[in-house]
This record gives C-alpha cells, structure tokens and sequence, in this order.
C-alpha cells in the first residue's frame, strides 16, 4: 500500500525526496531548494532528505501500483527533480507518497501534471497557477556574511550561446590580472571548467607563468583550478568568499551562482551566436539591470573598481518562500 501524506495530520519531519539524473547542474538545483526549504522553515522542524536516479518505465508503473524500490524512503512529501528524464518518476513518486510534486525546469510533459513548476524567467512563460518563475536556474549558494577574502574568474568553454574566441578573452584576462596590480591583498583564483578546451587552458598556464603585463600579477600570486583539483561542492563553499567575480557569458549557471554569493560580478565579452537564444538574453538583461558589469563598460570607464549589483539575488529562498505560502507543506506542527 502507499504511503498518503493525508494519513499524517501533524508534521514533525519533512521528508524531501530528489529524483537526480545524475548531471551536477540538475542536481545542483535540487539541492539549492531543499536547503532553501530548510533554512525557511521552523527550527522544530526536522528534516530529511533522500536522492535517488530515474525509474525504468516498469518501476514507475510499479509505484502506480504502490510497489517502491527496497532502497527508497518509506515516506516523502515533497518530490523534486530537474532534466527531462526525471519527469515521470516525479509523478509517479508524488503518486504513491500522497505528497507535492515540484519540477525545477519547463517540462516536457503538460505543466498541470505537476503540483509547481519553477522555470527560469527567460523561458518566457508567465507566472501564474502552479508555475513560479525564477531568475536563472537554482543554486546551492548560500552568502552568510563570510568574510570577502578572494577574487575568482569562471571560464566555461564553447556553446551554442556565445563564440569562444580564444585570443580575444586571453586578452581581456590580461587586461583584469594587470589591472589588479602585485598588491593586492586579496588573491585570485582561476577556475577552468569540463568544457573549457585544452589550448585555453596551455595558453593561459603560459600567460601566468610569464607574469601579467607590466609589474601586473605573476603565476604565484594567482592559483589556476581546474575541475578535477577540487571535489564536487567546493565551488559552492569557496564562492561566498569572492569579493568579486569574472565569468564567461556561456557559464550562465556560474553568472547566477556568483550573484547569489553576493559578488560583484562581471562578464566577458564574448560574441552571442546567431539566432540569439533566450540563455544570451538572459545575460543581456541581467547587464541592463545593473546587475552584472561587463568587460566593455569597465573597460571604458577606465578599468577600476567594479559596478556593484545593489540587490540580493538569492533565488531559492525567494522560491522557497513562495512555496510555503502556497501551502506546500501544509502540516507542519
């Protein structure tokens, strides 16, 4: 038989369970609402939370039939998941806990299956019934008051969004290392990313090791990272930390992750590919905002300091709130 949240009036624990089809950026997205959910809600509430991959077909039909897994939770309340192929163990799962079925993404299915959808802004749907929208997809970034100690640089690689032209961003990260000058006092981390290709990365180890421009920063006052030098989370950790951060336009996730560190952030110039996709709209309106500085105005007003973003821009929390007062937890002790 299933479990039926409707049999357990008074809640004393949440039960989360994340479908996760095993990509870190959708899993990513889970976890920044489950922690957002946890921070919002009271104190007296335990809470738990269990992730587990897609069902085959077969087992999605069995939990219909109320027959889970061995491995899976005896209870859950809410069911949360991001990627296409996640969606019908979402359902299926909701189905037989009796509990909320919440998708991090415009479905492939028909968005009234689901209890709420939550979809980036610029996907161009409206908010309204079960549909919430957010800026940018969710994080587990969470700023706390650390102390800002670092500066960072997030390169990505080559998209479908923007053109990566190598000697042109090799400039533009000559221009901010030189700008930063031997005395600072914070130090800067470079972080490369799984797409970024193997001849950036050997061009940008020779810049470092041949120092930055004149008297500007040498190999040993910057640390360059790449993706399998850190464990999974680090960035996550590392971020808040970052008093300012570069990022390359194509990393959108990192844009909106530093920006919900409450960084000063800042984007490369980098050509958006024709038709303009909503991802590289996006961008451009966080920039019109004021959100975001990029390499060109800095780059005209003389270098310098950075625009600082003036609002908070965590985004989970912000969903996570929205979700309590549609009463998706609606038994909490």
């Amino acid at each position: 038989m299933s479990y039926s949240g409707a049999t357990n009036p008074s809640l004393s624990e949440l039960n989360l369970l994340i479908v996760s089809d095993g990509k870190p950026g959708h899993l990513n997205q889970s976890l920044g609402l489950q922690a957002a959910l946890e921070r919002s809600l009271p104190k007296q509430l335990a809470c738990s939370c269990s992730i587990q991959p897609p069902l085959s077909p077969f087992q999605n039909l069995g939990l219909g039939f109320g027959s889970k897994p061995a491995d899976w939770p005896e209870q859950a309340d809410i069911v949360i998941g991001a990627g296409h192929a996640s969606h019908l163990t979402i359902l299926a799962a909701s189905k037989y806990y009796g509990a909320k079925s919440v998708v991090l993404m415009k479905p492939s299915l028909p968005r009234t299956l689901f209890d709420f959808c939550v979809v980036p802004q610029h996907d161009g749907l409206e908010e309204k019934g079960n549909t919430l929208l957010s800026l940018g997809a969710l994080n587990p970034v969470y700023y706390q008051g650390q102390k800002k100690r670092l500066k960072m640089i997030l390169l990505g690689g080559p998209s479908k969004h923007f053109e990566w032209l190598e000697e042109d961003l090799l400039g533009q990260l000559k221009d901010i290392l030189s700008e930063a000058g031997p005395d600072k006092a914070e130090p800067w981390m470079i972080l490369t990313s799984r797409r970024t290709p193997e001849s950036f990365k050997k061009a940008l180890q020779n810049l470092l090791s041949n120092g930055v421009g004149n008297g500007g920063l040498a190999a040993a006052t910057v640390k360059l990272i790449h993706p399998d030098d850190v464990p999974s989370g680090w960035l996550a950790e590392q971020l808040p930390m970052a008093s300012l951060c570069w990022v390359s336009p194509d990393s959108v996730s990192m844009v909106y992750e530093a920006l919900t560190a409450e960084a000063q952030v800042a984007i490369f110039d980098m050509p958006v590919n024709l038709p303009v996709s909503r991802v590289a709209k996006g961008v451009q309106e966080l920039s019109e905002q004021a959100r975001v500085d990029n390499y060109p105005a800095w780059s005209e007003r003389g270098k310098g300091e950075l625009k600082a973003n003036s609002e908070a821009f965590n985004q989970a929390d912000k969903i996570a709130r929205k979700l309590l007062a549609l009463n998706i937890v609606d038994r909490v002790v």
